[in-house]
């Protein structure tokens, strides 16, 4: 059953519980392309919190990518330190914290 994912034609998310109490884990949001700016992404993070919620999530933890940073700002999320990308560690990602709101 995990993790949890919402798939369409334009785009996913994926998300983990982490098993710290209501910590949930980002794995990702990707918006194809052709999509991009056009509110799409936006409507998958709402959907992924709906999902954390079910998940009795009371926090998303996010690893962010440099180009998604502005995003996860104006979401609300409070950035909350830096890591290197486990993949290329040159690479440094960004953290993020959302509080999800009550329902």
């Amino acid at each position: 059953m995990w993790p949890r994912t919402s798939r369409g034609q334009r785009g996913y998310t994926a998300l983990r519980p982490t098993g710290m109490g209501g910590l949930i884990l980002l794995e990702g949001i990707f918006v194809d392309p052709t999509c991009a700016r056009s509110g799409f992404g936006t409507r998958l993070f709402e959907t992924a919190v709906q999902l954390s919620r079910k998940m009795a999530g009371s926090v998303i933890l996010i690893y962010s990518s440099p180009r998604a940073v502005e995003f996860y700002d104006r979401l609300g999320a409070i950035k909350i330190g830096m890591t290197p990308f486990v993949f290329s560690p040159e690479i440094q990602l960004s953290m993020f914290a959302f509080t999800i709101p009550a329902s």
